[in-house]
């Protein structure tokens, strides 16, 4: 696998565009296994990604964008957990 570009990376005749987002989990995410000898961890998962944006008026105005997502692998496991704090 090499860099082709600027968030694309080539798999010989495959090409995939890498995104990074940055938000909060609006719930748990849904962890399933994929059948066979050697089973994937799939999740499902909503991202919550803030948005902020100014009106011809001036004044600033804050929206969220809510992207479903799913991921494959191990690294499911170790990265995706909602961050939960105890209330006192």
């Amino acid at each position: 696998m090499r860099e082709k570009g600027r968030g694309i990376v080539d798999k010989g005749d495959r090409s995939m565009n890498r995104v990074i987002l940055i938000g909060r989990l609006t719930r748990d995410p849904e962890i399933r296994y994929s059948q066979g000898e050697q089973s994937t961890a799939v999740a499902r998962y909503t991202l919550a990604v803030d948005r902020r944006f100014s009106r011809n008026n001036g004044t600033d105005q804050q929206s969220a964008d809510f992207i479903g997502c799913v991921a494959f692998g191990r690294a499911v496991l170790r990265n995706l957990r909602k961050n939960i704090c105890a209330k006192e």
